[in-house]
């Protein structure tokens, strides 16, 4: 479940909006804390799991974890990752349009979050529709870049 859909906070920013490649105003402001963030990290998405008592709960990630990685992770052992550029999350559109997202717990956002973002924009050109850091931080905005700024709670769809 996203934090939406678990009530976590009031989304004022939409993926199926960034995804229009319109670029329009971001705002809202959001009042989760780090705390409550990390809570509902814990707590997880998956609706069975989220009330279960903590040591069966992790035991369960735990489960899940071990078969992501042993049933839908190609081998990466051995791969160097200097000097290369990656994006936590790519959104596609059917004509190969995309938005991309940095996450970030942080609450804050400085040149260095967006590197790569602004990276795969000049690689991209007008395929990037829109691109967004996703934080902890209390308020969504474009920074003078054109980069959005979400906090999590903020982001629905």
């Amino acid at each position: 479940m996203t934090l939406a859909e678990r009530g976590v906070g009031t989304p004022t920013v939409s993926v199926g909006e960034l995804i229009q490649g319109d670029r329009s105003p971001i705002d809202g402001d959001s009042d989760i804390s780090l705390d409550e963030y990390v809570d509902e990290i814990v707590r997880s998405g998956f609706p069975g799991l989220r009330e279960l008592e903590d040591i069966v709960r992790r035991a369960q990630l735990q489960g899940y974890v071990e078969r992501v990685i042993d049933c839908d992770i190609a081998d990466v052992s051995g791969r160097s990752h200097r000097d290369q550029h990656e994006v936590d999350a790519i959104i596609e559109r059917d004509d190969g349009r995309v938005i991309a997202a940095e996450v970030k717990l942080s609450p804050t956002v400085d040149d260095h979050d967006v590197r790569h973002l602004r990276w795969l924009g000049e690689r991209l050109g007008d395929d990037l529709l829109d691109a967004m850091v996703i934080t902890t931080g209390r308020s969504a905005y474009r920074r003078p870049d054109g980069i959005a700024v979400v906090p999590a709670a903020l982001l629905g769809p």
